[in-house]
């Protein structure tokens, strides 16, 4: 079985930059498949390590800013993450990418997670 964790960031005081957490809020309401779990990861992407220790996959659903129309749903990959970090725009301590890149340094243990960005285009 998959072990897979969607994590909601943003901060819901915020406006539009709260959908993270609303995603995984009605998410949590309904039942999930044996293997899924979902967490509200609030505005600090450097609790990644402790949020997703031991998970084989990580979905991390969050607001972007890219000048898409507002509701597209931008799907980016561990790999594009890394690669063009302006595909994220964030409030939040580091921007994802930016998150990422450090904990790839700082616990390579965690180097196997595959993790991709399941973006939310905002309007603000």
């Amino acid at each position: 079985m998959r072990r897979i964790l969607i994590i909601g960031f943003g901060n819901s005081l915020q406006g539009d930059d709260g959908v993270g957490p609303a995603v995984v809020a009605r998410l949590a309401a309904c039942p999930l498949p044996p293997g899924v779990r979902v967490v509200e990861g609030g505005t600090d992407s450097l609790r990644l390590p402790q949020l997703w220790e031991g998970e084989e996959e990580v979905w991390v659903v969050d607001a972007v800013t890219s000048g898409a129309t507002p509701g597209t749903l931008p799907r980016v990959g561990h790999e594009q993450l890394l690669q063009e970090p302006q595909h994220h725009a964030s409030a939040h301590t580091l921007s994802l990418p930016e998150s990422l890149r450090w904990l790839e340094l700082a616990c390579p243990e965690l180097a196997s997670v595959r993790y991709e960005l399941w973006g939310i285009e905002v309007a603000t």
